[in-house]
């Protein structure tokens, strides 16, 4: 999935300021869906943006397809706890 370099350029500034994973995901389904290309689903588009912004690999992305803001399991702390110290190491 082609994400726009301007969603990309906005989630690596929320990281810039320190924003955590689950803060950053529900800023992004805001401009995933204010945005005038459909980006669906969303689970999937976050996985893509968050692996083009921060050069994840698909195993490293993988717990946010399993978050609980997009109805699954993973809770907002263990998402953060999982992706949190792979960014920040990135960044």
């Amino acid at each position: 999935m082609d994400i726009d370099n301007k969603i990309i350029e906005c989630l690596k500034s929320m990281a810039d300021d320190h924003m955590t994973t689950t803060r950053m995901l529900a800023s992004l389904i805001v401009l995933l869906q204010e945005n005038d290309v459909r980006y669906e689903p969303l689970n999937f588009a976050c996985f893509c943006a968050f692996r083009k912004a921060f050069n994840l690999s698909i195993k490293q992305a993988m717990p946010i397809m399993g978050w609980r803001g997009f109805g699954s399991t993973i809770s907002d702390s263990d998402l953060d706890k999982d992706i949190d110290s792979i960014i920040y190491s990135n960044v």
